[in-house]
């Protein structure tokens, strides 16, 4: 009886002590699970819109921007932003609301919509405490959109988080990340506490005297920047740190720095121009970003250029009266760029500042263009009605139907190699021989005939041995040389119709899907599905681009860059 009671004893103080352990790592849980055990920092990149700054802190060697699209980070030594912090770098959320750095421990704390975030400058490593976990320590809340904080403090080595709701709530734990979080009265709040964040009472000083870099220039009564186009970046937050930085946060994704002595201030646009990426342009030196607009007005497209590190934006402007809904293709040819669009072709000569529009009007087969392929001194539109051509000759002159056969079906994508172009359409796979300039539908795969037909083939994907597609059923793979065609296998994920893109090299097939990123490895004929829990911003994407050993993923909330083939990652 005693040897059960014991036993029985020793049993309640091991599950004590199992549940003391769970909500410890509850107040403040490494945010390691499998996600940090498998990637190192820089893995995943992401690039959010931003269009609101709420909050600025720095370090002697960042400037931190807390924004709508995550935090921005100056670095002073560089002179240039670099890499945010989001949610792909294991932040609990991406609306940074405030950001504070503790600059005793080398941290940094940031308050978002999904709740806090804890981040070490010099490990790189974050820690995460989420809406549920404050709403346990204070009862009287009952749900999250209820909570608040408004400000987060530092002060005899612990950080304080003030909580607005139905009354004002304190929270704290130990500054350097250990220990319980738990409720604080305000008569018990140290006195020498240094606040972060929101306050009623303090005007944004803007002074005349800065000496402004850059396209843009003051407005000292509505406390704005001023563009070339007369379009206005309304000041939201300033902040002037010991290191002789001062900051400067508006309610766009325009952010300036400068010196306060000497009074050197510079702009910088620092995110993609929209939200939703649908296409990506990438060539080395620069990415362009297609985007889609809800106001049907073509606003331009995002540009980050490699040899400045800076975003770029090109707009049409009014008086062109451009307009489209979505970009679904974009191509650059010389100067001149060129966007496939739910609403015709939409060009920009970079050169000569120039923006035309090709429409129905104008006498494409179609206004919706899948694909952009440069074939001789022709491009050919793919459209949802057919081929359309358009003659390069100094100006875009629209010439001719490819085929007039080809108006009762949809095209897609294209690829190509030295002598041929493959052509993924409603009716299955088109060849184009550029030497006999003919084309021939391929339904013969081998000594087995198959009937694309009924089953329209979406995406396309070439390497140097075989060539991938898509459709309804599945992803299929040839072997250039024998015709032979296999089916990967996809029962654990069956994708069909759900697949947006495709990209393809020696040994990784991806896809591009509403559900997430799908790698399948060729060598161990196994599939790696990555979604939000990876580093991705959204499971929700449209396209894909090689960047040597990086992905460059679009989605519904961004652009991602992925170091895929990252040597020093474990992979399961």
């Amino acid at each position: 009886m005693k040897g059960r009671f014991i036993k029985s004893l020793r049993y309640l103080i091991f599950l004590l002590v199992l549940i003391s352990t769970q909500v410890c790592l509850a107040q403040l849980e490494p945010n390691l699970e499998k996600r940090n055990l498998k990637y190192k920092f820089g893995d995943w990149v992401s690039n959010l819109q931003v269009d609101f700054c709420y909050s600025i802190s720095s370090s002697s060697r960042i400037g931190y921007f807390g924004t709508s699209g995550g935090i921005q980070r100056f670095d002073v030594l560089k002179k240039e932003f670099i890499s945010p912090l989001t949610t792909s770098d294991g932040f609990i959320g991406n609306k940074a609301y405030i950001v504070a750095f503790d600059r005793l421990n080398s941290t940094l704390w940031s308050a978002s919509d999904k709740g806090i975030s804890f981040w070490s400058e010099i490990s790189e490593r974050v820690r995460n405490i989420s809406n549920s976990t404050i709403l346990i320590k204070i009862p009287q809340i009952t749900f999250e959109d209820q909570l608040f904080i408004t400000n987060i403090g530092f002060g005899e080595g612990k950080v304080f988080f003030r909580i607005q709701a139905f009354q004002t709530y304190y929270l704290s734990t130990q500054a350097n990340g250990s220990g319980f979080l738990s409720l604080v009265e305000d008569v018990d709040l140290p006195p020498n506490i240094e606040w972060f964040g929101w306050s009623q009472n303090t005007e944004i000083e803007f002074e005349s005297n800065w000496n402004l870099e850059g396209n843009f220039r003051m407005d000292l009564q509505e406390k704005a920047f001023v563009g070339t186009e007369f379009e206005k970046y309304r000041i939201t937050f300033k902040h002037q740190d010991r290191f002789g930085m001062t900051y400067f946060g508006t309610n766009s994704n325009l952010l300036a720095v400068g010196r306060t002595v000497g009074k050197f201030l510079k702009p910088y646009q620092i995110a993609p121009l929209k939200k939703e990426v649908t296409s990506i342009l990438y060539n080395g030196n620069e990415l362009v970003l297609g985007s889609k607009f809800p106001h049907r007005k073509f606003k331009g497209f995002s540009i980050f250029d490699y040899q400045t590190n800076s975003w770029n934006y090109f707009d049409s402007r009014e008086d062109y009266n451009i307009r489209e809904d979505r970009v679904l293709k974009i191509k650059k040819i010389g100067n001149t760029y060129f966007f496939g669009t739910l609403n015709g072709l939409v060009t920009y000569n970079s050169e000569t500042d120039y923006w035309n529009q090709l429409t129905l009007a104008s006498g494409l087969a179609d206004e919706e263009i899948n694909d952009i392929i440069k074939v001789g001194s022709e491009v050919w539109l793919l459209t949802v009605r057919g081929i359309s051509v358009v003659t390069l000759n100094g100006s875009l002159i629209l010439s001719k139907d490819l085929r007039k056969d080809f108006r009762d079906k949809e095209f897609y994508e294209t690829v190509e190699n030295k002598e041929t172009i493959w052509l993924a359409s409603s009716s299955g796979i088109f060849i184009y021989d550029k030497k006999e300039k003919t084309f021939e539908l391929f339904t013969k795969f081998g000594e087995r005939t198959i009937k694309p037909s009924y089953n329209p083939v979406k995406n396309l994907a070439l390497n140097k041995t075989h060539l991938f597609w898509n459709n309804d059923v599945g992803v299929f793979k040839m072997d250039l040389k024998t015709q032979q065609v296999e089916i990967l296998p996809l029962k654990r994920y069956p994708l069909g119709e759900k697949i947006r893109d495709i990209l393809v090299d020696s040994g990784n097939l991806w896809l591009a899907t509403n559900e997430g990123l799908f790698e399948f490895e060729f060598k161990n004929q196994k599939w790696t599905h990555y979604t939000e829990k990876d580093g991705l911003p959204s499971d929700n994407l449209f396209c894909l681009a090689w960047d040597l050993d990086f992905i460059k993923i679009g989605s519904d909330n961004g652009i991602t860059n992925f170091y895929w083939n990252n040597p020093r990652r474990i992979k399961n």
